[in-house]
């Protein structure tokens, strides 16, 4: 069992399910998880247990990866939790529901056709196959109440694509902040919020860097 960061909660990882990494201690940072909430491609949970709080009414984890499933299974019962907590192996083609939620947090894949490893596990998590980026944000975005917010983390170079495709699905990009890996570094990552059938207005929160900032994204989601 590893702690999770900036809370009092194990969880379990290990060969053959991807660990989480920065990408989902920065989205849960960025994030503010509400009402009932859907995870896109959940593995392990680690959104889950970052992203508690008394706002959240209910959480369902979405995966194809049985044995990922398996290890937030376990996390929820060392850590006494999981009554409000759903989890569904299913791809995200054969997920439909629509307007359910105030709350979509995805880490979704990114990579195309490169930096393939020979794990099989975290190319799934982090490239793109039959289903692409696309894909994870229309489905998001589908099952948004109004005004809820679906909230990615994504590299740096695919924010035109996320834009285009938020949009293309009726969200609405409300609020963007950059992370880099040192203070005068060019950004490397970035979460993006954005809001179903919302009016246009983009903010651009201050950036931050692993250098300087890696203490305050680790110690759990911020207050806003």
């Amino acid at each position: 069992m590893d702690t999770v960061p900036g809370t009092g909660y194990k969880i379990a990882q290990g060969p053959g399910a991807f660990s989480y990494s920065i990408d989902s201690l920065f989205l849960t940072y960025f994030a503010r998880a509400k009402g009932r909430v859907l995870d896109l491609g959940c593995g392990p949970g680690i959104l889950y247990f970052r992203s508690l709080n008394p706002d959240l009414k209910s959480y369902t984890g979405l995966d194809i990866n049985p044995q990922a499933l398996d290890y937030f299974r376990e996390s929820l019962a060392y850590n006494g939790l999981g009554r409000e907590v759903r989890l569904e192996e299913k791809s995200l083609e054969d997920f439909h529901e629509p307007g359910a939620y105030e709350t979509v947090l995805c880490n979704p894949p990114y990579y195309q056709n490169y930096l393939r490893t020979e794990n099989s596990e975290k190319n799934q998590a982090k490239h793109e196959g039959n289903l692409g980026l696309r894909d994870f944000i229309l489905k998001g975005a589908q099952s948004l109440r109004p005004l809820g917010s679906l909230y990615l983390v994504l590299p740096a170079d695919r924010l035109v694509d996320a834009m285009v495709f938020c949009r293309q699905g009726g969200a609405e990009p409300k609020r963007l902040q950059f992370l880099s890996k040192k203070s005068q570094g060019q950004a490397h990552w970035f979460c993006l919020e954005a809001r179903k059938n919302a009016k246009p207005h983009l903010r651009v929160d201050p950036d931050l860097n692993l250098q300087d900032h890696r203490d305050l994204i680790y110690s759990g989601p911020r207050n806003l």
